[in-house]
């Protein structure tokens, strides 16, 4: 088979050229093939590529299959001799088999010496990673030196005398390729464009139209199609190092090799395509050359016409200048009676202005003179009106504050005798109130203790109600009610306590609502006849100290400030005084 010439199968069309790819995305390309196995993990189908690419560059026979290629490896000689095979002076000597650790050692460290100085990219392995055989570092140098004998090989049957990279070959040998079949999308990487399988189907039936057909693209599953195509290249004898999953995964190295495998097999684009791109590339240039003697023409007509019209421009132009001079010389001497003509009148008007100033200012100075004696005359006046009016105000101000004095002495003595009279009220009703205290255990939902229910040592005294945590320590309550606040205390049936507390073995519960404090107390009693009592005794001792706290409201309202602690001024008959 022939072998492509990329210079002389340049597309006609750039937007196409998927090939012209710039330096950057280049390097983005190799930045992807290069990266090593830096995982645990490696695929079987890629270590089997590689143990088949060796077996056929050094005559190896190494089953792919098995892990026998590691223990190879660690023998210090096969690495060498691929990397041989593939650049003969990487490499100062072919290693030998031996017995020694040492000259082992020094064998792995001159195929990583010799790798690296090929261009390959040996990241964290060192020659007792291979001595060692771990699998993911050994497939990792593996991979690097089967690259650069794809990738050569790529280069060596393009006949690219241009000195492209290798990958940028092989995107302008699939591109042309798919352009041939008539497919006008260019492929521009080695793994978005290629994941639907799309590309790499059309590709296919252009090298071998008789093995794949386009019917393929009706397959809509991704995996599906990966598992068809790769069947087609077993069939040619390109399947290497490449499964389904690494398809539609888009996995760039190892789509690299598949390629370079593909394109060692069909390195060929054919004649007709090369003459059609060069006869098309002809027509455009001639059309191109036709265009540019049609404007070439065009520029010289426009040429000549803008010489005439310049000549005329430069007589207009003369005409303009001659009028602008005899124009300058009327300017000038108008300029002149105007500056002097200006200079007279500047004279009159400040002249004018001056003895204006002067009769202002004589008539300013009459009118505040004349307004200074009217003011003052007004100002006298007003200063005997407003001495007579304060003395009929302090008179009549005398006469209602003595009135006053007189009223307020003889309702506060009533008032005094009304607060004696409610004190003695209030000593009656406050003998009559007696409080009726209670103290047990209660289980409360609290704020701050995740809603969980907590056993308190409730204590009602007068009108508060005290809680306590320790019992044995009621120093400090806890919290407390002002039951005077409870607007309703009501008893809650066994559901709605389960519901509250969270569990069904709280069943006697009730809840105190405080308007005041907007809050809501929900407890739970230990029994029936304890929940009873409580509620029973909170509404007794809320009806008493109501009753007091409004006779206190009542009082306050009747009496003055002040007066309300005020000794009265005159005992009621039968009692000492307060």
């Amino acid at each position: 088979m022939a072998a492509l010439n990329v210079a002389a199968a340049r597309p006609v069309s750039t937007a196409e050229d998927a090939g012209a790819l710039s330096p950057r995305m280049i390097q983005q390309l190799r930045d992807v093939d290069q990266k090593p196995l830096s995982n645990h993990f490696y695929s079987e189908e890629e270590k089997a590529g590689l143990v088949e690419f060796m077996n056929n560059e050094i005559s190896t026979n190494i089953n792919p299959r098995s892990d026998e290629i590691f223990e190879e490896v660690k023998k210090g000689v096969i690495l060498g001799q691929l990397l041989n095979k593939i650049k003969a002076d990487a490499l100062p000597k072919v290693p030998n088999a031996s017995s020694n650790p040492f000259e082992v050692l020094e064998n792995h460290k001159a195929v990583l010496d010799g790798a690296r100085k090929i261009g390959a990219t040996i990241v964290n392995v060192g020659p007792e990673d291979l001595r060692d055989g771990t699998p993911h570092l050994v497939l990792g140098v593996f991979w690097q030196l089967v690259r650069f004998g794809l990738l050569k090989r790529v280069a060596t049957l393009s006949g690219d005398t241009l000195g492209l990279p290798p990958e940028q070959i092989l995107l302008q040998w699939a591109n042309i390729h798919l352009r041939n079949s008539g497919y006008n999308k260019a492929v521009m990487n080695f793994g978005a464009d290629l994941k639907d399988g799309e590309v790499l189907i059309r590709l296919l039936h252009q090298l071998a139209p008789n093995e794949c057909s386009l019917d393929l693209l009706n397959i809509t599953d991704p995996l599906e199609r990966a598992k068809r195509i790769l069947a087609i290249a077993e069939k040619l004898g390109c399947r290497k190092f490449i499964t389904e999953e690494d398809i539609t995964k888009g996995n760039g190295r190892l789509n690299v090799a598949f390629l370079a495998t593909l394109f060692t097999a069909y390195p060929d684009m054919g004649e007709k395509s090369r003459v059609r791109a060069l006869e098309a590339e002809v027509s455009a240039l001639n059309t191109e050359v036709q265009t540019l003697r049609t404007d070439l023409d065009g520029s010289r007509r426009q040429i000549q016409v803008m010489r005439g019209e310049n000549m005329v421009l430069q007589t207009e132009v003369e005409g303009l200048r001659q009028q602008a001079e005899l124009m300058q010389a009327d300017q000038q001497a108008a300029s002149s009676e105007f500056t002097v003509a200006t200079q007279k009148i500047l004279a009159d008007t400040r002249k004018t202005m001056e003895d204006m100033q002067a009769q202002q200012q004589a008539e300013l100075k009459r009118l505040q003179e004349e307004s200074n004696a009217r003011h003052q005359a007004e100002i006298s006046e007003l200063n005997k009106k407003h001495e007579a009016a304060l003395g009929m105000m302090r008179s009549t101000f005398q006469n209602e504050l003595e009135r006053e004095k007189s009223e307020s002495a003889k309702a506060i003595g009533e008032l005094q005798r009304l607060l004696a009279e409610a004190i003695e009220r209030e000593k009656r009703i406050k003998l009559s109130i007696v409080s009726e205290d209670m103290q047990g255990f209660l289980y409360k939902k609290g704020k701050k203790s995740g809603n969980k229910m907590q056993k308190r040592l409730f204590v009602m005294r007068g009108e508060y109600i005290m809680y306590y945590k320790d019992s044995h320590d009621m120093s400090k309550p806890a919290g407390s009610i002002y039951i005077i606040t409870l607007n309703k205390v009501s008893m809650l049936d066994d559901v709605t306590t389960a519901k509250y507390a969270g569990s069904k073995s709280y069943k006697f519960g009730f809840e105190m609502h405080s308007a005041e404090q907007n809050r809501v107390y929900f407890v739970v009693a230990e029994t029936e006849d304890e929940r009873k009592q409580w509620i029973n005794a909170i509404k007794n001792n809320q009806r008493r100290y109501a009753t007091r706290k409004s006779l206190q409201e009542l009082l306050a309202s009747e009496l003055p400030a002040g007066v309300l602690n005020a000794p009265p001024t005159t005992p009621r008959e039968g009692q000492p005084p307060q």
